[in-house]
């Protein structure tokens, strides 16, 4: 047998569910995505989910009578500074079957982007407009948006240009149609306007969530703003001016309401001008911060406090995990800023998954890539950089309709450029990209001044994904208000060692062809059709990629 056979042999070993060490305590990290997002709501909802509503294991873990949620597992809320705003807690479980405890943090930065000027939001919306339709991605999702986008900008530009029209012949032309058509059915549509926000908020309060969590916002301005139709007098929906007005306001809302909060949060992070560089620093610094506290050790006993990192982020917050998981690899990771792991076992597990390395990019492109076995490999290198000195125990990085999916039209200019940043290993894959001519993300600092021995074997800056695994639900609908627009799948992007795990999430309640209507955030949202064990297969697969 081979050097290479037997190192393979050592390293891939037996199944995972026989090589993973069950660690006695793990840290699951929660990113939030766009919007003004509340401390904490993010969090109790996701640990409500995904583990105390987690029947399974119910009569294996200590209960509590929730006045809101009934009997479920029992958690506590614990003040912790690591998150890096006294405004939150650590959520903290006690010890499950396995005797494993977890605690969950929510990464928290909406307050950082606080304030978006809306200029910022137009320069951004500009780029994206006069983009060549060439680089624009090959999906139908962002095609339609792409130009829904240029023809409301063209409608605004009309009804600008028609305000400040001296003569009154572009009003005429372009607002005094609708104005009529409008006009002539705004009672019966204001009363529609009306029905639909009672109805929509009588069905959030008998969908069986407690009242005091039922929000009323949306039927409330449904209700109001279907009453101002109707009720007008003809005379005052016959003005012009009026309806300027009335357009004018609507567009500030939904600029101001909409606009700005949730495309601000985008502009800020991914585009890095002078304005936006200082926000992202401040934010990577505080997800530094809080890795570097989770990697700390037992003032008393010197072990780890945690013996197993999970990165889950949804939507926007997928960008930061992403930088996140990179920045702290660079730094603590096994590259040359550290001493090599020089083990036998390190070195197999190097050699293995430098096979998975070289299929992936080198070999050949009809043999399909085993994603199962690669996993296992990530494991297994998991496990033996955990037990090392080194201060990086990120095993998992689980992404819910994520940003990512559109790399090539949010962080770089286009395909090419994207290709371009994985091959220069400014952004990594996974497997790793191989490293040079030598087809391997393995390499030695050889013989130099002040060096006369050897130092290696290291990875490369880029390899983070040569121990993390990393695992992506997505919700695609060719409809871009149906399904999940931001989502996608990864593995093309960013390699085939990214779990792909396509899911169809559908709004309990909702009647045929409506219940799929804009599902980004609902993917660990609870819904009482759920209890029992009727679980949709999006939660199942989230709570499977958490779990040791």
């Amino acid at each position: 047998m081979s050097t290479l056979d037997e190192a393979r042999k050592a390293a891939d070993g037996p199944r995972r569910a026989e090589t993973d060490v069950v660690a006695s305590k793990q840290a699951v990290v929660v990113i939030h995505g766009i919007g003004e997002q509340v401390p904490l709501e993010t969090l109790r909802s996701f640990v409500e989910t995904v583990y105390q509503r987690d029947t399974g294991d119910m009569t294996a873990r200590p209960l509590s009578n929730d006045p809101d949620l009934g009997v479920v597992n029992q958690v506590w809320a614990v003040p912790d500074d690591a998150t890096g705003t006294a405004e939150l807690r650590r959520i903290s479980t006690p010890p499950d079957e396995k005797g494993v405890r977890t605690d969950f943090f929510e990464f928290y930065w909406a307050d950082i982007m606080e304030g978006t000027p809306i200029e910022e939001v137009y320069g951004w919306l500009r780029g994206l407009l006069l983009r060549s339709p060439f680089s624009i991605p090959r999906d139908v999702r962002v095609w339609i948006a792409w130009l829904a986008l240029w023809g409301l900008s063209i409608a605004v530009a009309l009804l600008l240009v028609a305000t400040i029209d001296p003569t009154g012949v572009l009003i005429e032309v372009i607002v005094h149609p609708v104005k009529v058509w409008l006009g002539s059915f705004h009672k019966l549509a204001g009363w529609i306007i009306v029905v639909f926000g009672v109805a929509l908020g009588a069905i959030r309060y008998v969908s069986g969530m407690p009242l005091a969590r039922v929000r009323t916002t949306l039927p409330t301005l449904a209700i109001v703003a279907g009453l101002l139709i109707a009720l007008l007098p003809d005379d005052v929906l016959g003005n012009d001016k009026v309806w300027s007005a009335v357009i004018a306001a609507a567009l500030a809302l939904m600029l101001n309401g909409i606009v700005a909060p949730y495309a601000g949060d985008i502009v800020r992070y991914v585009r890095a001008t002078p304005k936006t560089v200082d926000r992202r620093r401040l934010i990577r610094e505080r997800g530094m911060k809080l890795l570097d506290d989770l990697h700390g050790t037992d003032g008393k006993t010197g072990a780890p406090i945690y013996d197993r990192v999970v990165i889950v982020a949804h939507s926007l917050g997928t960008i930061i995990g992403y930088d996140l998981i990179q920045l702290y690899w660079e730094k603590e990771g096994p590259t040359h800023h550290k001493r090599p792991l020089t083990s036998m076992a390190a070195g197999a597990a190097y050699a293995v998954l430098d096979e998975d390395v070289r299929a992936a990019w080198v070999g050949d492109a009809d043999v399909p890539f085993d994603l199962a076995r690669y996993r296992e490999r990530q494991a297994t290198l998991a496990g033996i950089i955990g037990k090392s000195k080194l201060r990086f125990r990120i095993t998992d990085f689980i992404t819910l309709g994520a940003a990512l999916n559109h790399a090539s039209f949010l962080v770089a200019d286009d395909e090419d450029a994207l290709k371009r940043s994985f091959e220069e290993r400014y952004l990594s894959s996974a497997p790793p990209r191989p490293d040079g001519p030598k087809s391997s993300m393995i390499y030695w600092e050889w013989p130099q001044p002040g060096r006369p021995n050897a130092r290696g074997p290291f990875l490369h800056f880029a390899s983070a994904f040569a121990s993390v695994r990393w695992t992506n639900l997505y919700d695609k609908y060719w409809l871009p208000l149906f399904g999940d627009i931001v989502s996608g799948p990864l593995a093309d992007a960013f390699g085939p060692g990214v779990e792909d795990r396509p899911v169809t999430i559908t709004r309990p309640g909702w009647f045929r062809g409506a219940n799929r209507f804009f599902t980004h955030t609902l993917y660990w949202t609870w819904h009482p059709s759920y209890a029992n064990g009727k679980e949709p297969e999006h939660i199942k697969l989230l709570r499977a990629a958490i779990r040791f």
